[in-house]
């Protein structure tokens, strides 16, 4: 007597036989446990019957929902089965016919796929018991024929035919469903601007030792004037000889100061770089185009895009896209010389000679009251038919984005939507998808449509880019 026993069933116990935990397993023997085995002929009909409509495409789809399990584990154990056999379900889609019998098999039909996966199994494990399950006449035939053990499925463990008045009842509430339908918004979304796969660059972030190395080449490029004395001899020799020279060191200490907060403002720039560069480069810009095409508006539609997989995430467009201005460094500050101290004290004796016309401002030159609250303009109240974020910082990369709109009027302008699409920052090939999802209160069922989206990161050194800041390349002209 053999312990356990390998179950290969057809189509029919899904979809025409009562839940699995209410059969009577010990028919098929002594075992004490089953593995009912899912191969690919019996998925095949599965995803092919669960389509339809009626009672066997709902049964095919609560199938296709068990089975969907084994997407998250090895195997699904019935629990409760009233025969008290253990039976779990396993997948073994990698199964194929046996060879040796595509002459005495049809391997072009599901029936004969199954036989054939049966008798390949039979015969690779002679140790196992197993045998072909099925309520139709055809396979079980064929199993015979080519030596497979075989069982028919008891006519017990059917679910009972529908009645005429159950089809007749079923028929009228899918027409008042279909006829209430109609009466609904008829939603739809189109991709305007979704390319199936982008490349991008990053720029990886600069360490400190980079930092450091970049800011002491910039050094050795403009190095800070140490040869400007405090005092030059001109200024000693010349008749205004004190206030001359107080004027000079200021000047000297404002440059040395000046070069220092450059070189600081230099460092901000080396670390924003991949920022800035990325700017530059622009994110992906992926587009929506949604309609209301029904012969009613929507009421309180909520409209989300949902980010999904590790694609990054979306971000509103800029306010205003524009050209990104190309990254400079500051330029450095200039040293002193004795002309500059004279013109600082000329214009110390201009400031107080003049300073009242030169620090305060005409009074004509302010606004008046009512000019300044002419300028003001106050909220102004939602437009119902509009749609508007309800996300908050939308400047930031989010998973979902979400849009609200009080009333979508049918049959009137699409409504376009665009985002920026923020992608990983570590190089690599990333797959994911955008699902876009209308829901409104007078919507049956929610409308979805999903994009898929590959997202090519190439990683590019910050380095080689912050070292042409220093010393920029240079363009030969040819006459």
């Amino acid at each position: 007597m053999s312990t356990h026993l390998f179950v290969f069933p057809d189509t029919n116990l899904f979809v025409q036989c009562r839940a699995l935990q209410e059969l009577d397993w010990k028919v098929l023997g002594d075992a004490e446990s089953i593995s009912l085995v899912i191969t690919s002929p019996v998925m095949t009909e599965i995803d092919r019957q669960k389509s339809g409509q009626g009672r066997l495409a709902k049964r095919a789809r609560t199938a296709n929902t068990l089975l969907r399990k084994l997407l998250d584990q090895d195997f699904i154990e019935i629990e409760n089965c009233k025969s008290g056999v253990k039976v779990t379900v396993i997948e073994r889609l990698v199964l194929k016919p046996l060879d040796e019998l595509k002459d005495q098999l049809d391997f072009d039909t599901l029936d004969g796929q199954l036989v054939g996966v049966a008798a390949g199994f039979v015969k690779a494990h002679s140790g196992e018991e197993a045998i072909l399950l099925s309520h139709d006449t055809g396979p079980l035939l064929h199993a015979k024929r080519v030596g497979v053990p075989f069982f028919q499925i008891p006519d017990e463990w059917l679910t009972p035919p529908e009645t005429d008045e159950d089809q007749k009842r079923i028929a009228k509430l899918e027409k008042d469903l279909d006829a209430y339908r109609k009466n609904e918004p008829e939603c739809t979304v189109d991709a305007v601007n979704v390319p199936s796969a982008f490349t991008v660059t990053r720029y990886g972030a600069l360490s400190d030792e980079q930092v450091k190395t970049l800011t002491d080449q910039l050094r050795k490029r403009h190095p800070i004037d140490d040869k400007v004395p405090a005092t030059p001899l001109e200024i000693i020799q010349s008749g205004m000889g004190s206030v001359l020279a107080s004027a000079f060191e200021k000047k000297v200490s404002d440059y040395r100061k000046a070069y220092s907060k450059w070189i600081a403002n230099c460092e901000k720039v080396f670390r924003s770089l991949p920022y800035r560069q990325r700017l530059i480069d622009s994110e992906p810009i992926v587009g929506f185009r949604l309609s209301n095409s029904g012969t009613r508006p929507a009421d309180r539609v909520l409209v989300q895009f949902e980010v999904l997989g590790a694609i990054g995430g979306l971000f509103a467009p800029r306010k205003e896209e524009k050209e990104e201005a190309p990254i400079r460094l500051p330029s450095p500050p200039m040293a002193p010389n004795l002309s500059s101290a004279q013109e600082h004290i000329a214009r110390g004796l201009g400031l107080r000679s003049n300073h009242a016309a030169a620090i305060i401002p005409s009074i004509s030159s302010f606004p008046s009251m009512a000019e300044s609250l002419s300028r003001l303009s106050l909220p102004s109240s939602r437009d119902d038919n509009s749609f508007y974020w309800s996300t908050s910082d939308r400047e930031l990369p989010h998973k979902v984005m979400e849009f609200t709109c009080g009333q979508w009027r049918h049959q009137d302008k699409d409504e376009d939507f665009e985002f920026r699409l923020y992608p990983p920052t570590e190089a690599g090939e990333y797959s994911g998808a955008i699902k876009v999802t209308i829901q409104a209160a007078n919507l049956t069922t929610p409308v979805s449509k999903t994009f898929p989206i590959k997202i090519v990161v190439e990683a590019e050194d910050a380095m080689d880019q912050a070292m042409k800041l220093i010393v920029p390349p240079v363009t030969l002209q040819l006459d």
